[in-house]
């Protein structure tokens, strides 16, 4: 019971705090949310390739299910997290743009290591990168396709 009241406390301090915010700032913190929803789902879908991966045969198939689970895996995590921290803020956007965004972003974090590879980056500072853009380009994606896109009502 103690930790129910502690975050009806914290939501509406948040919600008062956001009513008061400058524009930039619901930004970033929507930039954040989606931050974390992309980890989140980074985290998922690096779990299903270590799970599934193994069991394929076929190179093309493991090649498929490690671009497809990151994409959709950070890109749905981290527009989930843009969405989520706008409805907490109040603030109004575009749902389609913010799910383009975010599943564009998680195709571009997918191709990271090979586009870092092919530059001459040395191949721990490439899975850094790599690591990094997970769930990072699918935010920024998701929080320009929320403000950039059609509002939704």
């Amino acid at each position: 019971m103690r930790h129910t009241v502690v975050a009806v406390l914290l939501i509406l301090t948040v919600g008062w705090i956001a009513s008061a915010a400058p524009q930039w700032l619901l930004t970033g913190g929507e930039f954040v949310g989606g931050t974390l929803g992309g980890a989140i789902g980074a985290a998922g879908a690096i779990g299903l390739v270590s799970v599934v991966g193994p069991e394929l045969d076929a190179s093309w198939a493991k090649t498929t299910l490690v671009i497809s689970s990151i994409t959709v895996g950070c890109g749905l995590g981290s527009a989930g997290g843009v969405l989520a921290t706008s409805a907490l803020l109040g603030t109004e956007g575009s749902m389609t743009g913010c799910l383009i965004g975010g599943l564009l972003g998680g195709l571009l974090a997918a191709f990271s290591d090979p586009i870092t590879y092919s530059l001459g980056i040395p191949e721990d500072v490439a899975e850094f990168i790599g690591f990094l853009a997970m769930p990072l380009v699918p935010a920024i994606g998701a929080t320009l396709g929320f403000h950039i896109g059609p509002a939704t009502e």
